[in-house]
């Protein structure tokens, strides 16, 4: 997992106060798997390879998380100094993520009730599983 260094850190600190929206700061990583089964929201900001693919696909093609910073490097500028994201930035983000009654919003709702219909008896995950699971019994000799 990365880090943030401390200019980032007070960058995203202003902006958390600045979009008036009560917060709670969780140091564990939740993958988006997760967020999307309980029907939370996704804010992606991208630090290392694969994140970047999974971030465009969030948020470009599904429709299903809101951008902080997509085109995000934790590398150094040309001048030596570290790329810092502007508290205008996230807070963009975070009034995107927050806010009711949004596409984004009823799209993870929807993704949520697919993905739990997919799992129950019946669904198209269980299936799935079940005929590996007979496709590997029939085929261990």
């Amino acid at each position: 997992m990365g880090s943030f260094g401390g200019d980032q850190v007070k960058e995203i600190a202003c902006a958390l106060e600045q979009s008036g929206h009560r917060f709670l700061w969780s140091l564990r990583y939740s993958p988006p798997k997760d967020n999307l089964w309980f029907g939370v929201p996704i804010a992606t900001w991208p630090m290392f390879a694969e994140q970047q693919f999974n971030a465009f696909q969030l948020v470009r093609e599904l429709g299903l998380a809101v951008e902080i910073k997509m085109d995000y490097r934790k590398e150094l500028n040309t001048d030596g100094k570290a790329v810092i994201v502007t508290s205008e930035e996230i807070e963009r983000g975070i009034r995107c993520l927050m806010a009711y009654d949004t596409d984004i919003r009823k799209r993870v709702k929807e993704m949520s009730v697919i993905s739990r219909k997919a799992l129950m008896d019946g669904g198209s995950s269980f299936s799935s599983l079940g005929r590996f699971i007979t496709d590997v019994i029939d085929n261990i000799s």
